[in-house]
């Protein structure tokens, strides 16, 4: 408490020409700050007052503010609230961070942000976070900048690419790195291993995969390989993502030279399972089913060694799932689509209707407040009637959103019979094992034996 005693504290206060007549004019400002100031024991240097709009920041009682602060007449700025020193938002930020930088506290009343104690503090820092957002959107406009010239094909800055050197602000052919770029890119068209390659020319294994995979000495100008994550982590970006223009430099590798190496460096891929049903059977105990050749014949066989030692055949279980589904009658689990459509036209119906009562509701609350002003009805019965009012809005709410959830809820269900449709008809006229097993991913969660002969099948849709 003594702290605050000895404190020093200013009053800010402030209209515009209209905002007197709305019942917050200087006087009333000037009682309430002055019976804050009393309340927590400041004295009081002076009282800074204008009559102008808050998005003016060349007012002269405001000016004089900042100038007796910075020369530290007082240790504490009281306001009513913070429109009061600005309406804009960003000068706010750019206002309360002057005064955290001069250790100036702050007071609003009506937010009751108090920056002398421990949880005005904490409110009071979040204006630092908004401010330092207003910040990074200067950030964001450097990167716009940096990817207009990477569109341009002009070199953004960096480390220089290796093959070149740079000169006046442009990359210029460093011959010596230029000839171990093509010796590199010969040798690995020719078969040698990248690890080979690295130890001939003393090049590491990283930046000869950079070298061997990138267009940038085709003549592109590659931008965007990594990006910042919303955390400030670097991510290596996906090809989709990056920027590629002709360069403003001069090519090392021709097109056609890149062309094939680039198809020697894509992995080939791993051999497609035949099993269409792995992934999706379990057996009784929860443990994954997978397939097993044995000999000439195939079958499917739980994970877990001590559990189920019997063999399934495949092609019978297979060939059991897919007409299942095939001939598979969604209507039996999946309300009709007709009926769905029905009860979702009277939902929206209903909604059109709620929409008018509130619009009804929003009409009685303006008469309400016009027969207030006029004296027609005491204050305690529109305060009474106002809430009976709110009440009624926020029922008619609550209702339109139950509606809409229900009609959201319909929709998702029309559309995934739709889509069970589709994707059995598609089953009839394929016989492309992957073509399969990725339907049958989509359309079954779970297929779980309950003994050894029969099984559950759970869908996703």
């Amino acid at each position: 408490m003594n702290n605050k005693i000895n404190k020093i504290a200013a009053i800010y206060i402030r209209v515009s020409t209209t905002y007197q007549e709305e019942g917050n004019s200087l006087e009333k400002q000037k009682e309430r700050c002055l019976q804050e100031a009393k309340e927590k024991g400041y004295e009081i240097s002076e009282i800074y007052t204008d009559v102008e709009s808050g998005s003016k920041d060349d007012r002269s009682g405001f000016l004089q503010m900042l100038t007796d602060m910075k020369l530290h007449k007082f240790h504490v700025l009281i306001v009513t609230e913070f429109s009061r020193i600005s309406r804009k938002t960003r000068t706010l930020l750019e206002f309360l961070e002057q005064f955290q930088n001069n250790g100036v506290d702050l007071i609003s009343i009506t937010q009751s942000i108090d920056t002398t104690t421990p949880v005005g503090k904490l409110m009071f820092s979040l204006t630092g976070v908004l401010a330092e957002f207003e910040r990074d959107q200067t950030r964001v406009r450097v990167k716009h900048t940096l990817t207009s010239m990477a569109k341009s094909g002009k070199f953004t800055g960096g480390v220089v690419p290796y093959g070149y050197t740079l000169k006046d602000k442009k990359l210029i052919i460093n011959p010596e790195e230029a000839e171990n770029i093509k010796k590199a890119y010969s040798l690995f068209i020719k078969g040698y291993s990248k690890r080979s390659i690295g130890l001939t020319l003393g090049i590491p294994s990283t930046s000869l995969q950079r070298m061997l995979t990138t267009p940038f000495y085709t003549g592109k100008k590659v931008y965007n390989k990594r990006a910042t994550t919303p955390n400030g982590k670097l991510r290596v970006t996906n090809e989709n993502e990056w920027l590629i223009s002709d360069g403003e430099h001069e090519a090392i590798i021709d097109k056609d030279t890149f062309k094939l190496a680039s198809s020697m460096n894509i992995k080939k891929p791993l051999k497609e399972s035949s099993y269409i049903l792995t992934g999706l059977l379990k057996c009784y105990h929860g443990h994954s089913i997978h397939g097993k050749k044995g000999g000439p014949n195939r079958y499917y066989l739980c994970s877990n060694k001590e559990c189920c030692k019997k063999f399934i055949e495949s092609e019978s279980l297979e060939q059991s799932i897919l007409d299942q589904i095939i001939n598979f009658n969604s209507s039996k689990i999946i309300t009709d689509i007709s009926y769905l459509e029905r009860i979702k036209e009277e939902n929206i119906n209903k909604i059109k209707e709620l929409q008018m009562e509130k619009n009804d509701l929003t009409s009685q609350s303006k008469m309400l407040l016009n027969l207030t002003l006029n004296g027609t009805i005491t204050e305690e019965e529109f305060k009474l009637k106002r809430e009976e009012l709110s009440q009624l809005s926020t029922s008619i709410d609550n209702e339109i959103n139950s509606l809409n959830k229900d009609n959201e809820s319909m929709k998702v269900e029309v559309e995934n019979q739709e889509l069970f449709e589709q994707l059995s008809e598609k089953l009839k006229n394929t016989s492309n094992k992957k073509e399969i097993k990725n339907i049958l991913q989509i359309i079954i969660k779970e297929i779980r034996f309950i003994n050894d002969f029969e099984y559950n099948i759970t869908f996703n849709i």
